[in-house]
C-alpha cells in the first residue's frame, strides 16, 4: 500500500532552471508535501495544469508571465476561470 499524497491535488513547480525545481521540491518535501510535479517547459506546464488540476502552481511570473499568449498569462486565465485563492510573483493557488 502506498502512502497518501499530500496535498490531494499536485503542486506544480515550473522553472527553466532544473536546480530551482530540485531546490523548491526538496523544500516542499521537507515540509511534508509529497504530491509535487516539476516542469521546465512552459507549454508542458499549461498541459499539466489542464490535465492534473494542481492546487498550486509555483512559477516565476517575471520569467513566464507577461502579456498575450505567454504561459504565465495562460495560467492566470485558467486561474480566473477556476477561481483563484491568491496570486503573486511566485505562484497561483487554485481553489
Amino acid at each position: 500500500m502506498s502512502a497518501a499524497l499530500i496535498p490531494e491535488r499536485p503542486i506544480l513547480v515550473v522553472d527553466d532552471e532544473e536546480q530551482a525545481i530540485v531546490d523548491l521540491t526538496e523544500k516542499l518535501r521537507s515540509n511534508g508535501l509529497t504530491n509535487i510535479l516539476g516542469c521546465r517547459n512552459a507549454a508542458r506546464a499549461i498541459e499539466l495544469a489542464r490535465s492534473q488540476e494542481p492546487c498550486l502552481v509555483l512559477l516565476d511570473l517575471l520569467r513566464f508571465g507577461g502579456a498575450g499568449s505567454s504561459p504565465g498569462a495562460g495560467l492566470q486565465r485558467r486561474a480566473e476561470r477556476l477561481g483563484v485563492w491568491g496570486a503573486g510573483l511566485l505562484g497561483l493557488v487554485f481553489a
